[in-house]
Formats: structure tokens, sequence, C-alpha cells
């Protein structure tokens, strides 16, 4: 027992627990602290990596994958690539595509070359093959790329065989030129879809030449290589294919076809005639006489009142498409999607049908009751086109560049860049069709642009 007068506390004063709890704490805050060292430490497995980067996928967070991605290859692991062809290049995500595709270019181990080539001919994914062969291109130095980039033209997925052929017209390499000849003749038994048509454009593209039939190609090129000159006439094609409208000077070398059709309120303007086409002026027809329009100085155009209707953009684009629709062979599917501020399909339908006799009929009249009116939309227009299941083939008229509902101006390279991308797994042909009289430096930009990165060469202007 204490002595007497002292005080006895069997517990601490709340001064001393305060500073129990303290010391505590500061114990316990150490030991988390050199575990959470510890971890920090440990290195992380790849497969938790790749546990994240699905995750980062899921939630298309395109920093955080690129970040992982750049963390497993860091790894040293040749199975990091393995999961980033799996996981990265599904086509969920362009940026994360480009960095993905980046970083395989970079790879230096051989055994990594071999799986992007055997990724573009064995992967389940047709976006996948599609992205690996766009990498393969690059590898110019690997003996191994054009005969795997050849091989895909036989891939059972179109888009896929259509970026092969681009890529061989890309790496311009003659040793293609035989194999592509025994495909041809694979293709022309199945009838004159895009991929023969594509086919005969890349050997043109090769050899500049132009034949028709594979039995005309295998006997110019057994020629060519015992050296002797071509003959001076082609020899005659022993096959009878279905010949190919136009719409205007732009063939439809294609069985899955898109017109896609400005009805914009410009498009009721009237151009004037080209100088020198000796055509008749409005009023002409009724008097029987044949009128040469005089030469105009050239800051100079005639009133839109005394240019005949046959001069109204619109009124020309019908007429030409009702010709064209009207020769499609029935074995083409095609569709009509006009545009201006806003969509409509022939049919009311986002769908290609076949040529048939009915359908054409269908689609004629519906040509004929197109109206001018309302704003120049290309974007809506082009993200819908591209959406048609089974397109291959679109040809875009448009007289101006793409402007909103208040009648302003947009940027054309969202456009651009928009339909590059969307694109990238359709591998539709775009083709571009304008008219010369219009000096809209954005509008030209567009129609040249659009063609040209999607396959479609040049623009058509017209007169």
């Amino acid at each position: 027992m204490p002595s007497s007068g002292a005080v006895y506390r069997p517990f601490p004063s709340s001064r001393g627990w305060a500073s129990l709890v303290a010391i505590l704490c500061l114990v316990c805050r150490a030991g988390f602290s050199a575990e959470e060292k510890g971890k920090e430490k440990a290195p992380r497995t790849l497969s938790a990596m790749e546990k994240d980067l699905r995750q980062a996928m899921a939630a298309q967070d395109p920093r955080r994958a690129q970040a992982l991605l750049d963390e497993m290859v860091a790894t040293g692991d040749p199975q990091a690539y393995d999961m980033m062809i799996k996981h990265a290049l599904t086509g969920v995500s362009y940026a994360i595509e480009k960095h993905a595709g980046s970083l395989l270019l970079g790879a230096k181990d051989p055994k990594v070359r071999d799986k992007i080539l055997a990724g573009c001919l064995k992967n389940p994914n047709h976006k996948t093959r599609i992205i690996l062969l766009a990498v393969a291109a690059r590898l110019k130095d690997d003996p191994k790329v054009v005969s795997t980039i050849q091989a895909a033209v036989k891939d059972p997925m179109k888009p896929v065989a259509f970026a092969a052929l681009q890529w061989i017209r890309e790496l311009n390499r003659k040793e293609c030129v035989e194999p592509l000849i025994a495909e041809l003749g694979v293709r022309e038994k199945k009838g004159a879809d895009r991929l023969y048509f594509d086919i005969r454009r890349t050997l043109k593209h090769l050899t500049s030449f132009d034949l028709e039939s594979a039995k005309d190609w295998e006997n110019f090129w057994e020629a060519q290589k015992q050296g002797l000159m071509k003959p001076a006439k082609p020899v005659e094609s022993r096959t009878t294919l279905v010949k190919r409208p136009s719409f205007f000077s732009v063939m439809v070398d294609s069985d899955r076809v898109l017109f896609v059709i400005d009805v914009s309120k410009s498009m009721d303007e009237r151009d004037p005639f080209p100088e020198g086409s000796g055509k008749q002026a409005e009023g002409s027809k009724s008097r029987g006489e044949t009128v040469v329009a005089k030469k105009q100085k050239p800051k100079e155009t005639p009133k839109a009142a005394k240019l005949p209707l046959s001069r109204e953009r619109l009124t020309r684009v019908k007429e030409e498409l009702i010709r064209v629709v009207s020769g499609l062979p029935v074995s083409t599917q095609f569709g009509i999607l006009s545009f201006s501020h806003e969509l409509a399909y022939v049919w009311d339908a986002r769908v290609l049908r076949n040529a048939t006799q009915e359908n054409r009929a269908a689609a004629v009249n519906w040509v004929k009751n197109l109206k001018p009116y309302g704003a120049t939309r290309t974007d809506l227009a082009l993200k819908e086109a591209l959406s048609v299941p089974e397109v291959d083939t679109i040809i875009v008229l448009t007289d101006g560049a793409p402007r909103d509902e208040k009648n302003k101006p947009m940027e054309i390279q969202p456009i651009l860049a928009f339909a590059k991308e969307a694109n990238r797994f359709v591998r539709a042909r775009i083709l571009t069709i304008s008219f010369q009289q219009i000096r809209d430096k954005d509008m030209v930009e567009l129609v040249r642009e659009l063609a040209r990165q999607n396959d479609g060469g040049a623009p058509t202007l017209l007169p």
C-alpha cells in the first residue's frame, strides 16, 4: 500500500495516455511505412500488368494503357508483346494502336517480328490483322514481309485483303506480280467485285500496263521475264466480264457501292458552260438555233437566270445518277445517301440492295424527287456512310466546304481525321467528285485529301 498522502493511480493520467498513444502511433506508422516500401520495391508481375491493361482498355483510358504498355515492354519479357497484341490491337482506340505499333517496331528481338508476321495471317481478330499489316509494312528490311503481305490478299475478310493490296502498292515490289496474277484468275471466276478490280489496279501500278484477264497477264508477264517487248496491241481478253458503268467519269468498279450526294442549297446554282464548248444558250431550242457562247472575259460569268436548267448542279447530278443506277448489273449491291444538314436514304434504310429491276426503278423515282435545301453537313454524311454494312466503295459528290445548320464554316481537318480513323477497318475506297467552277479552298482541300487518305486517288472535277 502506498504511504499516506500519496495518490494511487493504477492507470496513467490523461496526459500520459496521450504520450503513450503517440508513441504507439509512431511505431505503427514506421512499421507500415517499412512494409509499404518493401512492397514498392517488389517488382510487379507481368500478369498483374496484363490485368491492369485489360481494365484500362475496358475503361477506354488511353493514357493509362500507354503507360502500362511501356511498363510491360520495360520488363524485357517477350511475352509482353503477346499481351500487347492480344489486348491493345483490337480496334478499341486509335491512339493506343499507334503507341503499341511504335513499340512493336522498336523491338529488336527477332521473335517479336515473327509474332507480328504470324499475326498478320493467323490472329482471329481481323482488325488486329489489319493493324499488324501496317506494322509489318514498315519492317522493309525483313525478307519475309512481302510474302506475308502477299499472302494476306487471300484473307477471307475483304477489308484485310484491301489493306494488303494497298501496302503492296506502297512497297512497289515486283515479286508480287506473279502471285497477284494467280489470285486474279481466282477472283475473275467469282465475278467483277472490288477485290478483282483492286488486284488489277495493283498490277497496273507495279507494271504500268493494264490487261483484263489473268490469262492475258500470264502471257504478258512471261514475255517480260524473257526480256521481250510488250506487243503493240494487248492480247484480247478471253474472259467475258461484266462491264461496269461510270458515274460521270468515275468507274463504279465495285459490287458494294454507296453514292453520297450533296443536296444543299448551293446545289441549285447554275455553272457557265466551259469555254469553247459550243453549247447553246437558254432560249435557243425554241427557235431551233444553236448559239455558240461568246468567250467571256476572265472575271465575267453569265447570270444564272440566263443559263439553262441543264447547268444546274443538282439537275446534272440527278440525270447522271439516274443513268448510272439504270445501268448497274444485278449482282451489284448499291445505296444512295443524300445530305444537307439532314440525311436521307433511298428506301429509307441504311442498307445496300441488289440492283434488281424493281430496286433500280424505285431508286430512279427517289432521285427524281431530290430538291436542293439546307447546309452542307459533310461530316454527318461521312459518319453515316462509313456505318453502312458491307460497303466497300463510297462515291461522294459535293459542291462546297462543310457548313453547320447556321451556315457557318466548319473546320475540315477534324472531318478528315475522323474519316481516316473510322475507315481504318472498313477499308472503303472513297472517291470524290466536285465542280471546276468552285474556288473554295476548303472544299478543294476536303475532296482532295478525303480521296487521297482513303485510297481514292485524285478527285474528279466536273466542267
